[in-house]
């Protein structure tokens, strides 16, 4: 089994920015953040908690969630993007535990 992923979003808050501006032209910036879990044991409920963090933490990365200051127009594109990009990450690894525990997550939050 693979122990790392390439982590990859499109940079929504690019794109969004474009098309505030009236870009006549698309913006086809894509970031990338290699998560590894190498190091974790995903049929531990801790390490899998320590996976979905690091995968929560790139997502709001390469989604630019974290830049600053962020017009309130896109954050709820950034949140959104960081979510789906989350989502699609859980899925790729496919470790049932960490599925649980990201369904658990955003049951919290909405």
């Amino acid at each position: 089994m693979k122990k790392t992923f390439a982590f990859a979003a499109a940079a929504l808050l690019a794109g969004s920015l474009a098309g505030m501006a009236q870009a006549t032209t698309p913006v086809r910036n894509v970031h990338q953040q290699v998560v590894s879990y190498a190091d974790l044991n995903l049929e531990s409920e801790a390490d899998a908690a320590i996976l979905l963090s690091r995968i929560e933490s790139a997502a709001r990365k390469v989604c630019g969630y974290y830049l600053s200051p962020v017009p309130i127009e896109l954050q709820s594109n950034l949140r959104t993007c960081a979510k789906e990009a989350t989502a699609r990450a859980v899925a790729d690894v496919n470790a049932p535990l960490l599925t649980r525990r990201e369904i658990v997550v955003l049951n919290i939050v909405e």
